[in-house]
């Protein structure tokens, strides 16, 4: 009977152990280079970490900016549309950027319909290449052939061609899955 209780108590410590090391392990942080964010308010650009630094410049509010890394102890890295760090809270997530690009027309208009934060215009198509800017959720994109030209990556995501609102490649996502992040316009 001894022996009984004490495989229970082992079973008992052994399922706390297991459950504190579940407990403990951080989830993993979504990727948030590329995205864009506006400022909220005007925003000193640090350019570097630490103590006693003083801000490089400063960016007004309402202004969209890409991110360039994931942010760390209150700062996040920003690409766009100068480089360097800025607080986190004083970003927005919103990154409408509408009102300064001109109209889509033709069959050759999609609208971004994925990932909530819009799209990256990239020069070339891949994800290192230089960022011309962004395109909100909703916004229009005119692509530069219908069927849209279309090359993947080395990572298995589909870029497309295009020349609205300015020339460059946004991603499509990664070929074989079920989604696109263009849809087509509203008629």
């Amino acid at each position: 009977m001894k022996n009984c209780g004490l495989n229970r108590s082992i079973s008992v410590v052994a399922g706390a152990a297991i459950a504190t090391v579940l407990i403990s392990v951080p989830a993993l942080a979504q990727d948030l280079v590329g995205q864009c964010r506006r400022t909220n308010q005007r925003v000193d650009v640090y350019p570097s970490r630490g103590e006693n630094v003083q801000p490089s410049g400063s960016l007004p509010s309402g202004t969209v900016v890409i991110l360039s890394d994931n942010g760390s102890g209150g700062l996040i890295g920003i690409s766009s549309p100068s480089t360097g760090l800025v607080q986190a809270r004083y970003l927005n997530t919103n990154c409408d950027t509408s009102g300064n690009k001109p109209p889509v027309t033709g069959s050759k208009c999609r609208r971004v319909i994925y990932p909530d934060e819009g799209l990256v215009i990239r020069s070339q198509p891949n994800r290192f290449s230089n960022n011309l800017g962004g395109v909100e959720k909703n916004g229009r994109v005119e692509l530069t052939t219908d069927p849209a030209t279309r090359k993947k990556d080395g990572e298995g995501r589909e870029w497309v061609e295009i020349t609205q609102p300015k020339a460059g490649w946004v991603s499509n996502g990664y070929g074989g899955s079920n989604y696109s992040n263009l849809g087509m316009c509203p008629q």
